[in-house]
């Protein structure tokens, strides 16, 4: 009898942990797709609350539209049609975490033509900030180019009513991170 209830809860904790996988994906599809479609409400809706609260909606509402409506530049998302790879969803002081990484590209072109002292400075600012990632300034289409790896910490918690919400990771970010989720959590990332 006890050999049955062991096999039955083995075959349960499996289930629950590829359900869960599959939500995890799912979701973080639909957030994919509202990025594509700048649906930004939707964005907000799945960025961890903390974030949300800490920042304000309205506030990160904005934040999150300003470069798309500031008439100076025009920032595209580049076609991605890498499949995003997520780490194992590992249970970290009662939350599951993962780490998803994916292949991005972003273009953000001037509409005023750079001088070479702007855009250089521009380029270094972006190299700065974001050391993983290969950024060039194309001078012919007077637009920055910055590709690489981006990285996604996917959470489900009591904060999120254990439905998976997202945080994209930047290692400027680190120390609003660890204030988020403790540092036991972000080594187990390998963040």
């Amino acid at each position: 009898m006890l050999r049955i209830f062991t096999v039955a809860l083995a075959c349960l904790v499996s289930f629950t942990w590829a359900q869960s996988a599959e939500n995890l994906k799912q979701s973080f599809q639909k957030m994919l797709t509202a990025m594509d479609k700048l649906d930004f409400e939707t964005m907000v809706d799945f960025t961890y609350p903390k974030l949300v609260t800490l920042a304000g909606r309205g506030a990160l509402l904005k934040e999150i539209r300003q470069p798309f409506e500031d008439p100076a530049i025009k920032l595209s998302f580049l076609s991605d049609k890498a499949e995003p790879e997520f780490s194992g969803i590992m249970e970290i002081e009662n939350r599951k975490f993962c780490l998803i990484k994916r292949q991005t590209a972003i273009k953000i072109a001037f509409i005023e033509k750079l001088t070479a002292e702007a855009s250089e400075s521009i380029l270094q600012n972006m190299q700065k900030s974001a050391l993983s990632r290969k950024v060039n300034y194309r001078k012919s289409e007077n637009a920055f180019y910055s590709v690489g790896p981006e990285f996604t910490i996917a959470i489900a918690d009591v904060l999120t009513k254990n439905q998976w919400r997202f945080l994209t990771y930047e290692p400027s970010q680190r120390p609003l991170m660890k204030r988020f989720f403790g540092e036991k959590a972000l080594k187990q990332l390998d963040l």
